[in-house]
């Protein structure tokens, strides 16, 4: 079963990167990590970059909003099971795991 990670960002330097490592965190590790920024003004597009060999980076040329984001994400992803994590939000490291064994 592939798993798709999908991060909607929208100007959230100071949270982006504890998001993305709660994500490589996980104990059942997601097969795809997809971060869809919402043309973010601040340096969040850069700490993102840090990730660029482990991350799908979508960013937006125009402010579209959360819902428009995250259909962006789902497009892309090309996972069995998508799971969705704001950019300002962390997880806790069996949560893919459980998430996964619940959808079996």
């Amino acid at each position: 079963m592939k798993i798709s990670t999908i991060i909607i960002l929208y100007n959230l330097e100071k949270y982006i990167d504890d998001a993305i490592q709660s994500v490589l965190g996980q104990t059942r590790q997601s097969d795809e990590i997809i971060v869809v920024d919402d043309c973010s003004t601040d340096g969040s597009s850069d700490i993102v970059a840090k990730y660029r060999d482990r991350v799908i980076h979508i960013k937006q040329e125009e402010n579209i909003g959360t819902l428009r984001n995250s259909l962006a994400g789902l497009k892309a992803a090309t996972g069995d099971v998508v799971a969705f994590l704001d950019g300002d939000d962390v997880w806790m490291p069996k949560k893919l795991e459980a998430e996964v064994y619940q959808s079996a």
